[in-house]
């Protein structure tokens, strides 16, 4: 998570889904752009950047959540679905494409208000993700863990 000596770029995208987003510093001669890289959960790797003429290696480490908040406050909650299979209509509705194509695709709604899907999280067959979703309009966040198993 840490550039040598250098601040933390991690997680980027700010989703709890299983995968650190690093946004690394790259400069080349003309313009900068930041080098994107993802690692899952409990994996390590080094990586070599170049910025400014140099070359920097990161070494990431990507570790799972805290829970929830601060206080480690949330409802935990395990949804496992089955590629291909549709499964009961609620909070992480799992396999909505229905295909046995190795991923399983949950969905989530604007349950309290819309009643549409506002966030799809793909998941690869034998992998878990953790996602964090707020329950309104309430104050209160729910922590899924969202697995995906081969159908039979």
């Amino acid at each position: 998570m840490l550039g040598r000596l250098g601040p933390r770029y991690c997680d980027m995208d700010e989703k709890t889904d299983g995968v650190c987003t690093f946004a690394l510093p790259r400069c080349g001669e003309v313009a900068c752009s930041p080098e994107i890289v993802t690692l899952p959960v409990r994996h390590r790797r080094a990586v070599r950047v170049r910025h400014r003429g140099a070359v920097t290696t990161f070494r990431l480490s990507c570790r799972l959540p805290v829970p929830c908040d601060e206080e480690h406050r949330c409802t935990p909650v395990p949804r496992t679905c089955e590629d291909g299979a549709l499964g009961p209509m609620q909070e992480g509705q799992c396999d909505l494409d229905q295909q046995a194509n190795g991923t399983c695709t949950f969905g989530f709604f604007c349950l309290e208000v819309c009643g549409r899907l506002v966030e799809s999280v793909a998941v690869p067959v034998g992998q878990a993700r953790i996602v964090e979703r707020p329950n309104l309009p309430l104050i209160t966040v729910t922590q899924y863990t969202l697995r995906c198993v081969r159908s039979p």
